[in-house]
């Protein structure tokens, strides 16, 4: 027991939002799960598992009993129970609270109380994925007590049930955490304090190991290619949800109304070469958006490879023989960042089309790819486990992340059946259907899944990953030196 962490975490997280139902930027879950309980859980292997619901009954397909865990309190002293349980749900639920995890719990039609320790949730739809949805951001409980005390100010002040409890938040410098001396679980939390470290430069949080001024800090292989030893480091590989892709503005005069166009581009890529030169072999080619580990990975895809005289050939059968001239977003400022972006641009260049990069401040970019306002835009999908939470929210008409992508009945009408299948080997088959179609009418190119290198203290132990790359340190403690 004891002691404090001092970490850092993917993606440079200047000022987290620590209110769940805020939660926008990939970062501010990392800070969530070690605040919050969740009602379900992921495990490291990424399987739905109890949390706050000790167990869970679909006795209709319309319908979901959820036994929750007795004895739990969150950190103002509030007790936890059903009628909490559905305060939480039901406030994401209401427009009035402008939640932006809405999306997660949008199957729900009506929330009972059947007693103390057991809610019953009634569906509009059968929705598969539901206990995935309250191991997410929909399902971290927080004070409804505090919550109505502090009105707007409970982002300042948030009050959870998990393993640390907020101390203050100091904008632009830290995070500080500390131990709940009273949570529910056996097996930690054993540290004192997590201490968050505002360092905006990944390659600066990644040397401050090193160099030791923090214990735990993970990267992207995109974003830190190279390490530098040290003795007091350990490091490791590990595998997330994460996607490197161009997102494309179908909507776009050039070549939104023609896929011929979008396919070339896809056979420009030579992600093997670029994986092996500039990510020192530290990624996998991505053909879709989950990754080869998940389950709901398609091996019947053909994947789109290198091959420069069929990108060619396709650009003369979209009229564009000579090729053609687009803009590539993205925050490109880092050199190792620029660098990838710049391979994209030579290999583009090779068939005849070109690729203007236009390099973005991260708020920026961020902003025009909401807006519509980009021909292609860079980026990472930080992933999800839920295989609906993926396609529906980025392929659906009505998608909270359909950046780009034209309103497609068929499409829609086939995702929304999928979601409602609850049997595993059926809806497998029918998410292949959905994954070809993306695939086919390249609705986004896909570069590669990117490794994920934590590097930590030798001191650190008891860390353990889950691949949706959050990071929770309830199991984690530092060994005496």
């Amino acid at each position: 027991m004891g002691g404090r962490l001092r970490f850092v975490v993917q993606g440079s997280a200047s000022n987290p939002v620590l209110d769940p139902a805020q939660f926008f930027a990939a970062t501010d879950w990392n800070f969530g799960y070690n605040l919050y309980d969740t009602l379900t859980e992921f495990n490291a292997q990424g399987d739905v598992v109890p949390g706050l619901a000790e167990s869970w009954d679909n006795p209709d397909p319309k319908t979901y009993v959820l036994h929750l865990r007795d004895g739990v309190k969150f950190h103002d002293g509030t007790p936890f129970d059903a009628e909490v349980a559905k305060v939480n749900l039901e406030y994401h639920l209401n427009p009035a609270n402008k939640s932006r995890q809405v999306g997660q719990v949008e199957s729900i039609d009506a929330i009972e109380v059947v007693d103390r320790k057991t809610q019953r949730i009634r569906l509009k739809r059968p929705y598969a994925d539901l206990p995935v949805a309250l191991a997410d951001a929909a399902g971290m409980m927080v004070s409804p007590a505090a919550r109505q005390k502090l009105g707007d100010q409970f982002v300042n002040r948030p009050v959870g049930s998990g393993p640390f409890q907020f101390v203050e938040q100091v904008r632009d410098s830290h995070v500080l955490f500390r131990r709940n001396e009273q949570h529910w679980r056996k097996d930690g939390p054993y540290l004192d304090e997590l201490y968050y470290r505002v360092i905006p430069d990944a390659v600066v949080r990644y040397g401050g190991v090193a160099n030791g001024e923090l214990d735990f800090a993970p990267a992207r292989a995109i974003d830190v290619p190279s390490v530098r030893m040290a003795p007091n480091v350990k490091t490791q590989e590990v595998l997330d949800y994460n996607c490197e892709l161009y997102y494309l503005n179908l909507r776009d005069a050039v070549f939104g109304e023609n896929k011929y166009l979008r396919q070339a581009m896809a056979w420009a890529l030579d992600r093997k070469g670029l994986i092996e030169t500039l990510l020192g072999g530290l990624a996998v080619e991505a053909s879709q958006l989950h990754p080869p580990f998940s389950f709901w990975y398609s091996k019947q895809l053909q994947p789109y490879g290198y091959d420069p005289a069929r990108a060619r050939e396709l650009l003369k059968q979209g009229g564009k023989p000579n090729g053609f001239k687009f803009t590539m977003k993205g925050a490109f400022a880092r050199p190792e960042v620029a660098a990838v972006a710049q391979a994209y641009q030579a290999q583009f260049a090779k068939v005849g089309i070109e690729a203007q990069i236009v390099v973005q401040e991260q708020s920026t970019w961020i902003q025009d790819l909401f807006q519509g306002n980009f021909e292609t835009v860079v980026g990472n999908y930080s992933g999800a486990v839920g295989i609906d939470e993926s396609y529906n929210s980025m392929f659906h008409t009505k998608g909270r992340y359909n950046l780009g992508v034209r309103g497609n009945k068929e499409l829609d009408q086939l995702i929304e059946q999928a979601a409602g299948e609850y049997d595993r080997t059926r809806r497998k088959a029918m998410y292949e259907d959905i994954i070809r179609r993306v695939h086919d009418e390249v609705m986004q190119i896909y570069v590669f899944h990117s490794n994920i290198r934590l590097a930590m203290d030798k001191k650190v132990q008891g860390f353990i990953w889950v691949p949706d790359g959050r990071t929770r340190f309830r199991t984690t403690w530092l060994a005496r030196a």
